[in-house]
Formats: C-alpha cells, sequence, structure tokens
C-alpha cells in the first residue's frame, strides 16, 4: 500500500492495516501492531519524506510464527533514535515501536535511494485440539 508522504496518510495507514489484520483474524494483534506501525508511518512521513509528492509504502504479512510489518520512504539517511526529556512531547517513536515489537530492524538500499522499517510480533498461539 502506497500512501501521499502526508500526515492524513497516518491515519488512512492505521485504518487499512485495522482492516487486513482484522480480515486475516488477527485480533490479539490488532491494537499493537497499528499503535507501532503508526509511530513508523509518522517518522517516515516527517523525517524520510523531503514533500508530499513522496510517498511511504507500507506491508503487511504473516510468516510461520510472525506478523510482519514494512514501512518504506525515500530517504537515503540511517534511522537516528533520539532521546527524550521527560517534558518532550515526541521522540519516543522508536522506543515505542522497540517495547511494542518482538524485534524490529531497518535496511537500506544498495543504492541509497529508500529505507525499509520492519517490525515483527509474534503470532497467537492456536490451542485447539491439545489435550483432547
Amino acid at each position: 500500500m502506497e500512501f501521499p508522504a502526508g500526515l492524513a496518510s497516518v491515519s488512512n495507514a492505521r485504518r487499512r492495516l485495522r482492516e487486513q489484520l482484522t480480515a486475516w483474524e488477527l485480533a490479539p494483534l490488532v491494537e499493537p501492531a497499528v499503535l507501532a506501525t503508526s509511530e513508523l508511518v509518522t517518522n517516515a512521513v516527517l523525517h524520510g519524506c523531503s514533500g508530499e509528492r513522496d510517498t511511504v509504502a507500507m506491508a503487511a504479512w504473516c510468516t510461520t510464527d510472525e506478523l510482519v510489518i514494512s514501512v518504506a520512504d525515500r530517504s537515503h539517511l540511517d534511522l537516528q533514535p533520539r532521546g527524550s526529556d521527560l517534558d518532550d512531547e515526541s521522540g519516543r517513536g522508536l522506543m515505542l515501536v522497540g517495547a511494542i515489537a518482538d524485534r524490529w530492524w531497518f535496511t537500506t538500499a544498495q543504492d541509497g535511494a529508500e529505507k525499509t522499517v520492519w517490525l515483527a510480533l509474534s503470532l497467537p498461539r492456536c490451542n485447539r485440539g491439545e489435550g483432547e
């Protein structure tokens, strides 16, 4: 899914991800996945794009044991997590992603034209049939 590099895209990304995870019957992961992805899309819009002509791409898929979500922007800059003071109104997004996700990481394209931030959440275990 691609979104224009504007703040309105953050709510659109949240809505689309919520719909997809609900369709996949991943209710326990909806809220944490949407919150963490919202932070990544916000960061991409604010720090990874040079204007509204840029786009932010988001994708989600499941492996055998994880939900993986990626958010890509056109920035060639590495991610620079920063500290924040208690009274700061911003600066905690990646810390929040780290607290929510089982793991997260970023990659840059070999040509340096794109950065992708990834997060992974463990899929809920199915206990049907155990002990019967």
